[in-house]
């Protein structure tokens, strides 16, 4: 596995966010190519961002603090 930096968030496919302790991903709207986005334990309360890129395929969220079921609901377009 590699790290990489790029200011062209649009061009990202595969994001790792894992454990990092993070409660916003807001970024992740900017990130209309993205296919594959790991935000597992973290303190992530909203879907809402994640539910605004079209090319997801794989989503980890799991051990997050996402407490409304409504939540999923941003999830359905993909």
């Amino acid at each position: 596995m590699f790290k990489t930096k790029t200011n062209q968030l649009d061009r990202i496919k595969n994001l790792n966010l894992c454990a990092n302790d993070l409660a916003d991903i807001s970024i992740v709207n900017q990130m209309t190519a993205l296919e594959v986005l790991s935000v597992s334990v973290n303190s992530i309360t909203t879907l809402k961002d994640i539910g605004e890129c079209p090319n997801l395929k794989e989503l980890y969220i799991r051990r997050n603090s996402v407490e409304a079921l409504h939540e999923i609901d941003y999830l359905e377009p993909l």
